[in-house]
């Protein structure tokens, strides 16, 4: 098995759309409003809906398949920087 060297990088953009928040909160069931009730997100801090955190950690794993497509994921310990808020965008 190969394993990532510590401080591998890699970069990948990715838009977030409000159909895929809907999409992922009817899934995981987690209908909080701030995911999917843009009028009860807009008087948030965030101004507008946000993505779900395990939504954005299914994209991180998707491009840690691509990195390493036989690796198998044994521990979990992330870090990571979000450069800018993971807000919806119309598509």
């Amino acid at each position: 098995m190969t394993a990532l060297p510590i401080g591998t990088r890699y970069s990948r953009k990715h838009t977030v759309s409000q159909a895929d928040i809907n999409r992922f909160a009817a899934v995981s069931g987690d209908t909080n409003p701030i995911h999917i009730d843009p009028t009860a997100a807009a008087a948030t801090r965030f101004g507008r809906t946000i993505a779900h955190g395990m939504l954005l950690y299914g994209y991180i794993r998707a491009a840690l398949r691509v990195l390493v497509p036989s690796g198998v994921q044994r521990t979990q310990t992330l870090s990571l920087t979000v450069r800018r808020r993971a807000v919806a965008r119309q598509c």
